[in-house]
């Protein structure tokens, strides 16, 4: 189990779905924030490059990707049945949107850091 599974599960601890899960996403923005070395750039940059010509990494990194989608997965999905988030979409469905989201917010602010929110 990855480190980032662990959070998103660690971070439930009792707390409500919607709380959880928007954690998560301030907790992107964050570290974005904090981030005044563009490291995530890097990690973006060396990510995207090297995915495509080295199995192994390209192999850790959707390991990585799929735990945390499975994570998102089990709390959207544990939310629904008790009937705390609507079950109207497939809780997988909204775990990768959500984990879409987190990276697209990276992205974002690897291109410009300062930009006002």
């Amino acid at each position: 189990m990855s480190r980032r599974t662990c959070a998103v599960r660690g971070l439930r601890g009792g707390a409500p779905a919607r709380e959880l899960l928007r954690e998560v996403l301030v907790g992107t923005v964050a570290a974005i924030v904090r981030d005044g070395s563009r490291q995530a750039c890097l990690i973006v940059g060396a990510t995207t490059e090297r995915i495509a010509h080295d199995p192994k990494a390209a192999a850790h990194v959707r390991s990585t990707t799929a735990s945390l989608e499975d994570a998102l997965c089990e709390v959207i999905a544990e939310a629904q049945a008790s009937g705390e988030l609507p079950a109207a979409r497939d809780a997988r469905d909204l775990a990768r949107f959500l984990l879409v989201t987190m990276q697209g917010l990276k992205v974002m602010g690897a291109i410009d850091p300062d930009r006002p929110c």
